[in-house]
Order: structure tokens, then C-alpha cells, then sequence
């Protein structure tokens, strides 16, 4: 009649302080507190405490413990999913599958405090399986505080005693049940907003099984057992089961094409496979043989396929429950690890950089004409030894993503590496070599940088467009010293070139004297610094002149002029003098330079440019150098 009472009227309370009165502490700590509850007859051990940090001497002490007492924490206050996304983070240990972790109601609405589960405590994407678990209230619960008195406080560090609470009314109502059985009916009898004690007491326990995920193994028949589902193979599907509640003495699984899935793109061999016993609340996978497709010789490469696997109870399909998986087929060469000896990528052929791959000093990457080269995502190609790749026109070499986040190709210490008639949707980093030479290359549609320290070779007659990413750079010179890169086309970018010693898009030589970009064509490009309508820019204090003569996109110096932000817009930057060709240059990738609409420019004079109506009207189009029209 006096103050407030818990869940469970009989339960005996061991306090043991582990945090400092501000609510900071270590894991050393933590983990003691833990040893000396399990090692002093605890059944039950509240955490209502966390960090988003990983303590293995804190996570040890708790997996110890669980052999004795049933672990309840607190699912943390910050609002944020447990994940995985890129906004999410775990809040351990509740997030641990063998502790319950505990949220308050209402998890994940507009106006929730909680830390919560976005897929609910029985899926998880997490190969370990993090998961909170259950909601108790946590809201304006009345608490004792020090020196007597009670005070409502309101966080998952209330929701877990009263959980913990639970547990322990469990324990006394069932005491030969196992912990993980106790889970299981926790999580399958709670309502739409909390556990349900009285439900979880009364209930039979029933299987509960799910689809998690599914390896793959394509190490049978004599395959190569890369680990890559490649077209052809045999693959065995291994899926792993997880069962969220009562035992079950005969667990199967199934496999079956996902609906409007093409069914040409392989064949089911074995669609069904027995998997035998799992126990309450664990999980379930044989790896001594399961599903088995066979993926078609003509799939084409990076293609996915959706197959429905389904685990179920007995010759009935008792219990059955179905996820989706998608097997994702290679159909190219596939390139990985360390390559000691010297390689040739054959002409016309495709290559995968499926996984990061080192070419060794001493060896040398040839790649001829036609080849393709495909970069799976966030993987590279170091090359140690020296490089040629020289396509023609009719048979240019490409190296491209095979998906959306390529890496790069890195050249290490080379002593050459040639490109000719090379197209480039990747980045290219060069550390410490020298005679790297570009000719008749382009790279387009790209985001990244391409970099070099300690460089030195030639470039001509290249192409940069749509380079993409604010911060992303095209080095032609700041540290690769080119020797006055010649005819190249820097043309509708919105990334950061440095061609010796300049800034933003500059082209002039500095130190560099005569070696500054020559006989080429930069326009059309745009930088967030400086303006964007002045995306050329001189650096503070410096007076520059541009010794090279380059074609900036426009015969009229008033045009050219409005490109370029110095002295005459801010003060503080230096005086430019511009060197600048009133026409483009034969040298350079062939472009459209000019067009004539009625006789009139229709670029330098567009304002006398009359309307284009109803009639005959005469266009005249300008290349930089003869084309086969």
C-alpha cells in the first residue's frame, strides 16, 4: 500500500554498482559486476545500461554469465535503429542475440525516444544475429530515489527491470523451461505494443521458423571453388534456419524460382532437402549437402535471379514460412589475389576485378585491343610491374564498373605503362614510377579522382568529359610531371583539374614555364569554387599568364574572359592574362567547335541570332579537324 511494486512480488534484489554517479563507466567494471552476479547465484541480470562500443572483455564476461542467469539490457534512448543502414547503430549489449533487449512503446514513431528494431525480433540482417527483442514500459515509471522519496523517470533503463521482472516471474511459474524456450514465448506471445506475461505463462510452444539467409558452394563436380556463382556452375544453396520458439524434430527446406522470375536462367536439381532437429531458439544450418541449382551457360553477366527458399515442420508443411534469395551470376574471366607471373588479357575477351588484385614486380599486364575490363564494387588492380594496354580506334580497350562504386587501377613503382586508345569510366592512381603515357584516351562519366605522386610521362590527344563530384581531381601535372600534355579535350566536367600547378580548372604553367597544357580545348566545365558561372580561377596574390595557347570554347575575348575569375572580380586574386587560340587545334579529340545557323554564330552572337520559323534554313557545322561525316 505504500509506493510502487514490480512484476514479481518474490523476487530477491542484488544491487551492484558499476557506474560512477555521473552514469559513466568502463567495461572492466561492467564485466566484474557481471562475473561477481553469475558467480553469486543471480538468475536473472538487469543491464539498464550501454554504449554503441563493442567491449570483448565486457562481451566475454556476458556470454559466461548466460550459462547461469538470464541476461535483460536496456535497448538504449537516441531514437536510432539497430540496422543495418547508414543512419543505424547496435546498442550493445541489448543488441546481442542472447540477451533480451528491451524498448519502450512507442518504438519508432514521431515523437519516440527509444532505440528500436526496424524488422522486429525475429529477422535480422546481421550475421551475428543482433536483435532487440521485446517492449515493456518505460515512460513515467515511478522509482524510488535516494535519501527516500519516489520520482517518475521515463528511458529503456526503466523498461528493462521491469522486463528483468518478468523473467523472474517466469523462472518461478516455469522453472524447467530453458532460457531460450523462455524467449521464444516472450517474443511470440506479445501483443501490438508489449510483452504479455500472462500469454507467455499459458501458452505451448509451437516451431517458429524462418529463412535467415543462404550460403552459397560451387565446390562440387570438379568446379573451382572460388566462391563466385559463376554461369555454368552447379551451385549448393545452404540456407540457414533460425527457430524463434518451440523445438522441432524434423526441419526441411525447399527451393523454388521467386514469382515472374525467367526460369531459363538455371535449373533446380534438388529442390528439396531435410535438415533434421533444432532446438528452442537456435539455429539451424547443414553444411554436408543441401539445395542445388544449375545456373545456365548464357546468363549473362552480373544478372540476378530470385529464388523463394522456405523452411517448414514435418511431412505436412507444418509451420512454413518463405524468404527470398538472390544468387547474383559472373559470366567473365575472374581476376583475384596476388598474380606472380606475367598476364596477357586476350583480345576481345571480358575480365572481372572481382575481388582486389595484385600484379607483382617483375611481371607485365598486357591487355589488347578490344579487351574489356570490369571493376566489381570498391575493387582495384595494383600493378607493380610494367603495363601496355594499346587498343586501335576500331578496338579500343575499356575499363569500366561492373556495377555503380568502382575503385581504381593503382600503378606502383613502374618503370612503364602505356594507354592508347583506352576509355576510361574508372579512377587511376600512380605512386612513384615514371614513363606513363596516355594517347587517344578518354574517361567519361566518371566521379573519383585520377592522381599521381613522383610521376613523370606524356599525354596527348585525350578526352575528360562529364567528370563528376564536387572534390573530385584530374591530375594532369601537379604531381605528375607531363611534359606539356598536348590536344586534350577538357570538356563538360564539374571536377577538379590540376595541369602543373593549378587550381580548380587553371591551364597556365607557373613554375612550369612552357610545360602547361598545349594545343587543347577546356570549356563547358563547371566547379562549385569559384562561381560557377567563372569556373576558371587565379590564384590569390599571383599575376599568371598563360604561355600556352588553348581553345576555351569561344572566338570572342569578352566571351572567353567571362570564364575566368581574377583581379577585375575580387581583389585579392591576381591579374590574368590569357593566351588564348580563336580557334581549336587539329591535335586535339575531334569536336564541334562552331555552328553557323543563317550565317550568324550561334554561340559569340546568339542576340542577333534571329528566330528559326517556318521555311529553309541553313546550318553549317564546324569540326576541329576532318571527320568522316
Amino acid at each position: 500500500e505504500i509506493g510502487i511494486a514490480g512484476a514479481s512480488w518474490n523476487a530477491r534484489i542484488m544491487p551492484i554498482k558499476v557506474l560512477q554517479s555521473t552514469g559513466g563507466g568502463n567495461s572492466t567494471d561492467l564485466a566484474a559486476g557481471v562475473m561477481y552476479a553469475a558467480n553469486n547465484g543471480a538468475t536473472v541480470i538487469n543491464l539498464s545500461l550501454g554504449s554503441y562500443a563493442i567491449s570483448s572483455v565486457f562481451l566475454s564476461a556476458l556470454e559466461n554469465a548466460y550459462a547461469t542467469s538470464a541476461i535483460v539490457a536496456s535497448a538504449g534512448n537516441n531514437n536510432i535503429k539497430i540496422g543495418p543502414c547508414p543512419d543505424c547503430r547496435p546498442h550493445y549489449p541489448s543488441a546481442y542475440s542472447f540477451v533480451l533487449g528491451v524498448e519502450d512503446y512507442p518504438a519508432g514513431t514521431i515523437g519516440s525516444y527509444t532505440n528500436w528494431d526496424q524488422d522486429g525480433p525475429v529477422f535480422t540482417q546481421y550475421a551475428n544475429l543482433l536483435n532487440y527483442e521485446v517492449t515493456t514500459p518505460g515512460t513515467q515509471i515511478l522509482s524510488t530515489v535516494p535519501n527516500g522519496g519516489y520520482a517518475q523517470f521515463t528511458g529503456t533503463s526503466m523498461a528493462a527491470p521491469v522486463m528483468s521482472a518478468c523473467v523472474a516471474l517466469y523462472q518461478e511459474l516455469k522453472p524447467d523451461d530453458s532460457q531460450e524456450l523462455m524467449f521464444g514465448s516472450f517474443i511470440n506471445t506479445a501483443d501490438e505494443d508489449y510483452v504479455n506475461l500472462m500469454a507467455c505463462i499459458e501458452t505451448e510452444p509451437t516451431p517458429q521458423l524462418q529463412v535467415l539467409s543462404a550460403s552459397f558452394r560451387d565446390t562440387i563436380a570438379g568446379q573451382n571453388g572460388n566462391g563466385y556463382t559463376e554461369s555454368g556452375e552447379i551451385i549448393e544453396i545452404l540456407p540457414l534456419i533460425k527457430n524463434y520458439w518451440g523445438p522441432s524434430d524434423d526441419v526441411r527446406v525447399g527451393i523454388a524460382f521467386a514469382q515472374y522470375e525467367d526460369t531459363t536462367k538455371a535449373d533446380i536439381l534438388v529442390s528439396e532437402a531435410a535438415l533434421g532437429s533444432v532446438s528452442a531458439y537456435a539455429t539451424l544450418q547443414n553444411l554436408d549437402g543441401g539445395l542445388q541449382i544449375q545456373l545456365d551457360e548464357n546468363v549473362n553477366n552480373n544478372v540476378n535471379i530470385r529464388f523463394d527458399v522456405s523452411v517448414w515442420s514435418g511431412p505436412d508443411s507444418a509451420y512454413l514460412s518463405t524468404e527470398e534469395i538472390v544468387v547474383n551470376v559472373k559470366n567473365r574471366i575472374l581476376l583475384s589475389g596476388l598474380i606472380t607471373d606475367s598476364l596477357t588479357m586476350e583480345a576481345g575477351k571480358e575480365y572481372l576485378i572481382v575481388d582486389n588484385v595484385v600484379m607483382g614486380s617483375n611481371t607485365h599486364l598486357e591487355i589488347e585491343p578490344g579487351v574489356r575490363v570490369y571493376f566489381s564494387n570498391g575493387k582495384s588492380l595494383n600493378v607493380f610491374g610494367t603495363l601496355n594496354a594499346e587498343g586501335t580506334q576500331e578496338d579500343r580497350i575499356k575499363f569500366l564498373p561492373e556495377d555503380l562504386y568502382w575503385d581504381a587501377i593503382v600503378v606502383q613503382e613502374v618503370e612503364g605503362a602505356s594507354f592508347v586508345n583506352c576509355d576510361f569510366q574508372i579512377a587511376l592512381k600512380a605512386i612513384d614510377g615514371s614513363g606513363l603515357h596516355f594517347e587517344d584516351c578518354s574517361w567519361y562519366d566518371c566521379g573519383g579522382s585520377i592522381s599521381g605522386i613522383g610521376w613523370t610521362g606524356s599525354a596527348k590527344s585525350c578526352n575528360v568529359t562529364e567528370w563528376s563530384g564536387l572534390g573530385s581531381t584530374f591530375d594532369f601535372g601537379y604531381y605528375w610531371q607531363f611534359g606539356a600534355p598536348e590536344g586534350i579535350n577538357i570538356i563538360n566536367n564539374s571536377a577538379e583539374f590540376h595541369v602543373h600547378n593549378m587550381r580548380g580548372l587553371m591551364l597556365w604553367g607557373g613554375e612550369w614555364g612552357d610545360r602547361g597544357l598545349r594545343k587543347s580545348h577546356v570549356f563547358n566545365n563547371w566547379l562549385n569554387v569559384p562561381p560557377p558561372e567563372k569556373p576558371y580561377s587565379v590564384e590569390p596574390l599571383e599575376n599568371v599568364t598563360i604561355s600556352n595557347p588553348n581553345y576555351f570554347g569561344s572566338s570572342s575575348e569578352a566571351v572567353i574572359a567571362s570564364s575566368f575569375y581574377d583581379f577585375f572580380q575580387n581583389s585579392n586574386r591576381g591579374v590574368l592574362q590569357v593566351n588564348a587560340s580563336p580557334v581549336p587545334f587539329e591535335e586535339a579529340h575531334g569536336i564541334v567547335w562552331k555552328v553557323l545557323v543563317n550565317g550568324v554564330d550561334a554561340q559569340d552572337e546568339y542576340e542577333a541570332l534571329d528566330p528559326i520559323g517556318v521555311g529553309e534554313h541553313e546550318f553549317q557545322i564546324y569540326f576541329n579537324r576532318a571527320m568522316d561525316v
